[in-house]
């Protein structure tokens, strides 16, 4: 796991429990940091999945595109009568 993983987990960790005991007892300036930390752990987990969610390897080009070949016959094909072509 990276370090992106470690603060998003400690954000959830600690701004869960910072928000709620700051909101319960009244002091809002405590509960908006701990809000604030949740937003936080919010932000990296949809970083994380957008990351995820890129494709990776890149597909090569191919020396003989399909394209080209369309008016070549498959190797091997057959004739409807059974010869090759």
């Amino acid at each position: 796991m990276n370090g992106r993983v470690w603060v998003a987990v400690a954000c959830l960790v600690v701004g869960v429990p910072v928000a709620a005991w700051g909101l319960a007892n009244g002091s809002l300036l405590i509960g908006m940091a701990g809000l604030a930390a949740v937003l936080v752990f919010v932000y990296l987990v949809i970083e994380a999945i957008n990351q995820a969610s890129k494709p990776k390897p890149v597909i090569p080009k191919s020396e003989t595109p399909a394209w080209d070949m369309k008016d070549q016959p498959a190797p091997g094909a057959r004739r409807s009568d059974g010869t090759t072509l």
